[in-house]
């Protein structure tokens, strides 16, 4: 697996949780070396914080007024962000040698900690040749998660809403690798191996049911997200995407 995007959304960050976040992120990359900032809308009012205060909140206010905090580490970018009314948490991994099974159990332990409304993991093996899911990197293509699903991925978490919305029953009898219940939600892997999961995706979609999935379009390409700059490139070109894409036939109701 030459590089995976784990991509979590939820309605409202809780700030008691996301140092826990940022705690289990450490156990398995290291984050006492990251870089953190947080961007103002004036350069006055950049500000660069390390782990430790990350961990002690001293970047609260500021997130709260400019909506956005990256990071970066070596070949790992992550970032939070207020998009669409919803709260965007990411990390992007580029030639990762972490075992999958780590970045499995930090996926379920992520998502369940800051209890996701979605949150998926997707990746591709240019080695292979097979590309997963690439193309939509960022928000369900700027449209919210309250407009329906737009993929299937390697690793997926749905919250209450998508579990009322689509039903347990109907869930528990995917065609799927692993499937779990959760506190919150559910989990579920497709395949073993990431670079599988494009083959059995469009079958699991049409057992899931394709009125919960927003119409496909033509494939979005990303600005490069590495680097600070690659970052907010990225960040850009998400909140400009067109709006007038299709929504999906049943939208999850968020109380």
């Amino acid at each position: 697996m030459d590089e995976v995007t784990f991509l979590l959304f939820v309605r409202q960050l809780s700030f008691d949780n996301l140092p826990r976040c940022f705690i289990v992120l450490n156990n398995i990359l290291g984050l006492q070396g990251a870089v953190f900032r947080v961007y103002g809308e004036r350069d006055a009012d950049n500000k660069t914080y390390d782990f430790d205060a990350i961990k002690g909140g001293q970047w609260h206010e500021l997130y709260r007024k400019e909506g956005n905090i990256f990071f970066e580490l070596n070949d790992i970018n992550g970032r939070i962000s207020r998009i669409d009314g919803f709260e965007n948490f990411s990390v992007d991994f580029k030639r990762t040698d972490i075992v999958p099974r780590r970045l499995i159990d930090m996926f379920k332990s992520i998502s369940e900690l800051l209890r996701a409304d979605l949150s998926f993991l997707f990746g591709e093996n240019r080695g292979s040749g097979k590309y997963f899911n690439i193309a939509y990197g960022s928000n369900d293509a700027g449209l919210g998660v309250s407009a329906g699903l737009r993929d299937i991925y390697w690793l997926n978490y749905y919250g209450k809403p998508f579990v009322d919305a689509i039903g347990m029953h109907k869930l528990r009898e995917l065609p799927v690798f692993d499937f779990a219940e959760t506190e919150s939600g559910v989990f579920f892997q497709t395949t073993e191996n990431v670079e599988d999961a494009v083959e059995v995706k469009d079958s699991i979609i049409e057992q899931l049911g394709i009125q919960y999935f927003v119409p496909r379009t033509k494939p979005i390409k990303f600005a490069d997200s590495s680097g600070f700059l690659g970052l907010a490139k990225h960040l850009l070109a998400i909140m400009r995407l067109p709006k007038d894409l299709g929504e999906a036939a049943v939208r999850p109701r968020f109380d």
